[in-house]
């Protein structure tokens, strides 16, 4: 199950459009090591810049990373594109990691709403998750 239903626009601006694609636009000069604008799985992972590419090698890829890799590859190439890795860049892929992990934890009755009782009776299982502490900065921002 994914969040927000439909295509979550309101998600899209957690970077505004400009400085996430500054971000993406670092990141790929800065991991893009054969120039072709689009990062393979190891590029994705890479070292940092100025790290030889043998060394890259040697470290891998770890397990999360594929899975990050095939979750941000929607197009199932192989590689990722400069809106794929905007994903990763924005901070977007890890809220809307975290708010899916909120769901699953709180939406007792699978509706895709979380009612003020459904997150009330989660609050233990909440407490300290990466999505406790998108809905404190969310209140704390919107003063809710």
């Amino acid at each position: 199950r994914r969040w927000p239903p439909g295509q979550g626009g309101a998600a899209r601006a957690i970077l505004p459009g400009d400085r996430r694609g500054r971000a993406a636009a670092l990141a790929m000069r800065q991991k893009d090591r054969n120039g072709d604008r689009r990062l393979s799985p190891e590029e994705f992972a890479g070292a940092e810049p100025g790290e030889d590419e043998e060394a890259s090698a040697e470290l891998g890829v770890t397990e999360q990373e594929k899975l990050d890799f095939e979750e941000l590859d929607t197009d199932a190439d192989g590689c990722l594109d400069f809106e794929e890795l905007a994903e990763w860049e924005s901070g977007r892929f890890h809220t809307l990691a975290a708010l899916n992990s909120l769901f699953a934890t709180a939406d007792a009755d699978e509706d895709n709403y979380l009612t003020a009782d459904e997150l009330e009776n989660s609050r233990q299982t909440i407490a300290g998750t990466e999505a406790q502490y998108h809905l404190m900065e969310w209140a704390e921002h919107h003063e809710l």
